[in-house]
């Protein structure tokens, strides 16, 4: 059981690694970071403490959580314990964060291309910050012995898929429209074609 839970908390640290330095670059990006200027984000230092900050928290709380409802026979769902509650609400929270800095970002920019990438791309990336609240309440419907592993493959399905996502809208094609970079500092699209 030990190693077990060597294991269970080694993966989920590394999981919330992925989704904490994901939701990094889409609060960033969300603050206009590269977009719609070029200069660092004034408040990029407290965004990566609070991210760090709530990776570490993250990862106690989903221990405490997966350890407490172990030994209910897997009758209590996770996300039913109040460490479970905090996590859902904190995901709330940072879209709220989100969405705000995307608003006004859209509302600062002038340049077409750019709205629309706030507008489309950005609005899409964003639903990602319900991926956790929705994948929570879908688990209820689930019987307990199959709720586990079905809200960790719709989590992690979703989150592979937002990642995708933003693949594909900041690829360097979009680059020359969307970010606000030196030409020295693009690279040549003709050298990604291969990728």
């Amino acid at each position: 059981r030990d190693l077990g839970w060597i294991l269970f908390v080694t993966s989920r640290a590394l999981s919330l690694s992925s989704k904490c330095l994901f939701m990094l670059l889409l609060l960033l990006m969300s603050r206009g970071w590269c977009i719609s200027h070029s200069e660092d984000v004034e408040e990029a230092p407290q965004i990566k403490l609070a991210v760090g900050l709530f990776w570490l928290v993250s990862v106690v709380l989903e221990t405490w959580g997966e350890y407490s409802s172990s030994s209910a026979a897997r009758t209590v769902y996770v996300y039913d314990t109040w460490p479970g509650i905090v996590l859902v609400t904190a995901d709330l929270g940072w879209l709220w964060f989100y969405m705000s800095a995307l608003a006004a970002s859209y509302k600062g920019e002038v340049k077409s291309d750019r709205k629309r990438f706030y507008a489309t791309w950005g609005l899409g990336l964003g639903l990602w910050f319900l991926a956790l609240p929705v994948s929570t309440f879908m688990g209820t419907v689930f019987d307990p012995w199959v709720r586990y592993k079905a809200v960790y493959v719709t989590v992690d399905g979703l989150h592979f898929a937002f990642v995708l996502g933003m693949i594909h809208a900041l690829w360097p094609s979009n680059a020359h429209k969307l970010f606000t970079m030196e030409h020295s500092e693009l690279v040549d699209v003709d050298d990604m074609d291969g990728l």
